[in-house]
């Protein structure tokens, strides 16, 4: 995932922190891939830390000749 982009958030007693990604995918395996979609990381080689974590797809990718589908995807941890 190349981006990312972090905010926390305040409300009551709670805390959470909300990340946003991009998930690069190819496009012919990811074709059925669509918003509001969970993606689980069973495993990552190049970053062991994301392992075990669920992204929430939040938008889909359109283009054309892509190599790659890059979808938005979003983390919500916390509280």
């Amino acid at each position: 995932m190349p981006t990312a982009d972090e905010i926390r958030h305040l409300g009551g007693e709670g805390a959470w922190t909300v990340q946003d990604r991009v998930l690069s995918l190819p496009v012919l395996a990811s074709v059925d891939v669509r918003p509001g979609q969970v993606v689980t990381y069973l495993t990552a080689p190049a970053d062991p830390s994301l392992e075990g974590r669920q992204f929430t797809v939040v938008a889909d990718h359109s283009q054309t000749h892509s190599t790659a589908r890059r979808l938005q995807v979003r983390e919500v941890t916390g509280q």
